[in-house]
């Protein structure tokens, strides 16, 4: 298989991605997502059922096991013609979104579980690890979002 085509398999460059929370009380979306460029990943606005919504998504998200938390990663635009993408943590106990230090052309959440979330940068090219350990490392290697307001609307008027 040809490596444009095998990228093409990866959830980043799904059209649209719907999960729901483990513990069944929150669902995350982002439909439609569209090309970043010919050929390249896709973005979209991510939508939380608790009126959260963040443009400029991967749809390749992923819940923690215990459900407080939603990893996804988000394209910004980098020195003017590019984009790279930081991964967000969207907390929702803690009503905060916290975006990582790290930046990278792709990052895909791939597991998270036991406070635990291992990403891959760079799943389409020369796949490269990472973790972070949370909460511990929000302190450390995120900072907060300011640019991701914690939403003011009840849920209901958000979802529709």
């Amino acid at each position: 298989m040809s490596a444009p085509a095998a990228a093409e398999t990866l959830p980043s460059w799904r059209r649209n991605h719907r999960s729901v929370s483990p513990d069944g009380r929150h669902v995350a979306r982002v439909d439609p997502a569209w090309e970043t460029a010919m050929g390249g990943p896709t973005s979209g606005t991510l939508w939380i059922s608790i009126g959260l919504h963040v443009p400029d998504c991967s749809p390749a998200f992923l819940w923690s096991d215990d459900s407080r938390y939603l990893a996804v990663a988000r394209f910004f635009q980098h020195r003017v013609f590019f984009k790279r993408q930081r991964m967000l943590v969207v907390d929702l106990a803690g009503k905060r979104v916290h975006e990582s230090l790290e930046v990278a052309l792709l990052m895909q959440p791939e597991s998270f579980a036991g406070g635990r979330l291992a990403a891959t940068l760079e799943p389409d090219r020369a796949r490269r690890p990472l973790a972070w350990n949370l909460p511990a490392d929000l302190a450390h290697a995120f900072r907060r979002d300011p640019m991701v307001p914690w939403p003011e609307l009840p849920p209901e008027e958000c979802a529709k």
